[in-house]
């Protein structure tokens, strides 16, 4: 016997690309690359690093164990970065150290920012704005016409950011979980 909850709300948001023209970063701290394979390990580590605390709508589930989702998103970037139909963009530090990335599926309508984030030592420091920007120029150099992401509704921090770069909300979606009656 089987119950569903509400686990969490996920708001999702759309950028149009056509008027972004292509611009290197301002900074020169750091430098969008397309990873490629030789790239997996540095990817693990910051898909380990950034959603090791991660809010998500699996951690409402007590069913669920923490390192088992952690896992779920490691699995996910490596996978994404492999997968062809797919594309990984990492920034680097001068030091050629990777400490944020995006993992972008394409479709139809235009492209989606699968997985992405900042290692927490560099957070506030105008990287993730910057991953925006540039990753938001190469797509539409390469004549993607919309962007597309999603985020729980409680990370008030990215959905600024978001806005910030002018994206807009599309829609909401509440998801749900099953599970035994024993589990809740």
């Amino acid at each position: 016997n089987k119950i569903a909850f509400q686990a969490d709300t996920l708001v999702y948001f759309s950028k149009d690309l056509r008027s972004i023209v292509e611009r290197r970063s301002t900074n020169e701290n750091w430098k969008l690359v397309t990873a490629t394979s030789k790239d997996e390990s540095s990817v693990i580590d910051l898909a380990r690093v950034v959603f090791r605390d991660y809010p998500n709508h699996y951690q409402s589930n007590r069913a669920l164990s923490s390192k088992l989702i952690l896992d779920g998103y490691v699995e996910w970037a490596s996978k994404g970065l492999n997968d062809p139909e797919k594309s990984t963009v990492i920034i680097e530090d001068q030091n050629s150290n990777a400490i944020a990335f995006a993992l972008v599926t394409f479709g139809e309508e235009g492209a989606e920012i699968e997985l992405n984030g900042v290692h927490p030592d560099f957070q506030n420091q105008g990287i993730y704005s910057s991953l925006l920007e540039l990753l938001m120029a190469k797509l539409a150099s390469q004549k993607v016409e919309k962007l597309f992401i999603s985020t729980q509704v409680q990370n008030t921090r990215v959905i600024r950011a978001w806005i910030k770069a002018g994206f807009t909300l599309d829609f909401s979606l509440n998801t749900y979980h099953l599970v035994s009656r024993q589990s809740v």
